[in-house]
């Protein structure tokens, strides 16, 4: 990615990302998810913070009660306990959560495994309908082409000024589709001729996986299927991840939205996603507020600080706004090294499962990967 991520790094100054945390845990009431048992005391402790910080001068009960929440500390010693606080609460069981969740890709297994033993390669709609001709032929009403090339590109681009630019400087080559007809005769889709695929771009290969934080039965959503490829982790520090999906602030169900109506999108790499997750998922809902995208900002950063502070698998979800997306710049190939294990739902193979199991024991033993069952 030409030094992507070292900036991506950068985006969110360590000395600014404990207050910007702190203040989103305050402001969506979110103390008790963050800090459990320690709740009342740690809002207390940066609610005074606040007060001394600001200079605010108060009088009888006010300053009573920040002197026993200081209990002899200086303003210093109140931030430092704070800071730790955070890192041990929130920061790290996040990249804990990041480190031990698997990326995960659904999809429907009678699609994969109904008629034949699966693929070599997980490939992208880029690499699977590489002509116009294809694109055409190939129309998916709930993820159209045009609008997905814009929502690749929109995703890319980033917060980043001068994200298109970099993003040229780095090599990747973005589709660009345009739609023609679909009113009184069916559409067809054309690649732009200004924007000419090279053979093996880093846009060919870039994939859409999940981190499933969750640890959801049937993977991170079940909208795309509820079978399951478990990447190796290897991809995990390679990938750009997302709060929520990557469609939605640009399709508005068959077209684009306005771009007034867009929702920005905010870019967090695998190293920083302990607090940078929390601030992306904040400033996604600032760029573009509303009473939904408030509901689903404050359920996502609840729904990762629960999964981050007990174990439990969450129960499985088709939301959107419940997803971590990954986009990785790699192909993911069907060999045990890039794929631990494919997971197969029973529950929606109905009448094909017989010829499913049949064709995913050819597949694993062609390819090695190991294929288990979930109800």
């Amino acid at each position: 990615m030409g030094g992507r991520i070292t900036q991506v790094d950068s985006y969110w100054p360590a000395n600014t990302l404990a207050a910007d945390v702190f203040q989103l845990i305050d402001d969506w009431d979110l103390w008790s998810e963050a800090f459990g048992g320690k709740a009342k005391k740690i809002k207390d402790r940066w609610r005074t913070m606040l007060v001394l910080r600001n200079g605010v001068k108060s009088a009888g009960g006010l300053v009573r009660k920040v002197g026993g929440v200081l209990g002899g500390k200086s303003e210093a010693g109140l931030g430092t306990d704070l800071l730790q606080e955070l890192k041990a609460n929130v920061v790290t069981p996040l990249q804990n959560l990041a480190n031990q969740a698997p990326l995960t890709i659904n999809f429907g297994a009678t699609g994969w495994f109904g008629t034949g033993p699966g693929f070599d390669e997980y490939i992208t709609m880029w690499d699977r309908h590489a002509t116009d001709a294809a694109l055409t032929a190939n129309q998916d009403p709930k993820n159209p082409a045009h609008v997905r090339a814009k929502a690749d590109r929109h995703a890319l681009y980033g917060q980043f000024a001068d994200g298109k630019t970099q993003v040229g400087a780095a090599g990747l080559v973005l589709p660009h589709v345009k739609k023609q007809g679909g009113t009184t005769a069916p559409a067809t889709m054309h690649y732009s001729p200004n924007h000419v695929r090279a053979p093996g771009a880093a846009a060919d290969s870039q994939v859409f996986a999940a981190l499933n934080y969750g640890r959801r039965l049937h993977g991170a959503n079940t909208e795309y299927g509820k079978s399951v490829f478990e990447l190796d982790d290897g991809f995990k520090k390679d990938a750009i991840y997302f709060a929520m999906d990557t469609f939605t602030p640009v399709s508005n169900g068959s077209g684009f939205k306005a771009k007034a109506d867009r929702g920005k999108l905010y870019q967090v790499s695998f190293n920083t996603f302990g607090g940078a997750i929390l601030l992306a998922t904040r400033s996604q809902y600032l760029a573009n507020p509303s009473a939904t995208h408030l509901a689903n900002a404050k359920a996502l950063v609840a729904d990762l600080l629960a999964s981050a502070r007990n174990g439990n698998p969450r129960p499985d979800s088709a939301e959107n706004h419940l997803l971590i997306e990954a986009h990785i710049f790699r192909r993911v190939r069907m060999v045990p090294a890039q794929v631990r294990a494919v997971h197969i739902s029973r529950g929606e193979c109905g009448a094909h499962l017989n010829a499913v199991q049949a064709n995913a024991a050819q597949f694993s033993r062609r390819t090695g990967v190991q294929v288990d069952y979930i109800d």
